[in-house]
């Protein structure tokens, strides 16, 4: 029998070769698609308030790989002041994290919390045949707890305001507290550096030594213990919040998570030094 190629031939080259060819035809198909999307937005615009300017290229990291594309960019006027707009960007709501489609975003949400910056973007990268550097996937870590951060501090806003409150029954809830000690990573200025020893012959006073680190409050609620195993239980719907901030902080998180959880009229709640009863 003859060889028809001296290249190795496997399933597992077959798979990829065929992974990457589908990636690449969907690619083509996403372009075809956008390219006719912006052309509708074009003719069914408000054409008295959104002006064509020119055509921009840009390119869209997708799970398929990276799908260079060239919409149209439009002015408009509000307040007397001209502001340029992509209206093809808007309509996709793809503007929020950069050029990046809702499943990059998630699948960086899954890999951060099991890596680094820079093995994240390495497992990103091959996985969905595009180039994207640890620099991009920590702005869009910082940028996402932005957006967590504002909507609970929302929601906290809304419970003290009486507007939102839980539906769920239980007779009892438990808050146990805990604190985690995180050591702040060396600036590059101090890194390398080497400390020159004085040696001084006045006593001094004895100063209170700064802390290079900052403590995670933890508190973990939840409704006591449920059977798991044999002989072994774990914690019935457990829920935990966490800050860096003070003490104070926790407990109002803890009150508006427990408050828009549960129905508040006669739930008891330990907070394991206090127990206080809702009515």
């Amino acid at each position: 029998m003859n060889i028809i190629s001296n290249e190795k031939i496997n399933f597992n080259s077959l798979e990829t070769n065929i992974y990457k060819e589908m990636m690449s035809l969907g690619r083509s198909i996403i372009q075809d698609e956008l390219k006719m999307l912006d052309k509708l937005i074009k003719d069914f615009r408000d054409k008295d308030l959104f002006k064509v300017k020119d055509m921009q290229p840009t390119t869209i990291k997708s799970r398929l790989g990276e799908i260079p594309i060239t919409r149209r960019r439009y002015t408009m006027k509000i307040n007397g002041v001209e502001k340029t707009i992509y209206l093809l960007d808007e309509f996709l709501e793809i503007n929020e994290f950069g050029l990046y489609s809702q499943s990059v975003i998630e699948m960086i949400v899954r890999e951060i919390v099991k890596k680094s910056y820079r093995e994240t973007a390495k497992t990103i990268s091959e996985d969905t045949d595009s180039i994207i550097s640890y620099t991009a996937i920590r702005n869009i870590v910082l940028k996402l707890g932005e957006k967590i951060k504002r909507l609970e501090e929302e929601k906290i806003k809304l419970y003290e305001e009486g507007k939102i409150e839980g539906n769920k029954e239980a007779s009892y809830v438990f808050c146990e507290h805990d604190g985690i000690y995180i050591k702040k990573q060396k600036s590059k200025k101090s890194k390398g550096k080497k400390k020159i020893k004085v040696k001084h012959f006045k006593k001094k006073k004895n100063k209170k030594k700064k802390r290079n680190g900052i403590e995670l409050k933890i508190a973990v609620i939840h409704e006591g213990k449920e059977p798991r195993y044999t002989n072994d239980y774990k914690l019935k719907n457990k829920i935990i919040v966490g800050t860096a901030k003070e003490a104070k902080e926790l407990r109002r998180i803890e009150d508006a998570v427990i408050g828009t959880t549960y129905k508040e009229y006669g739930v008891k709640i330990d907070f394991g030094h206090e127990s206080v009863e809702m009515l």
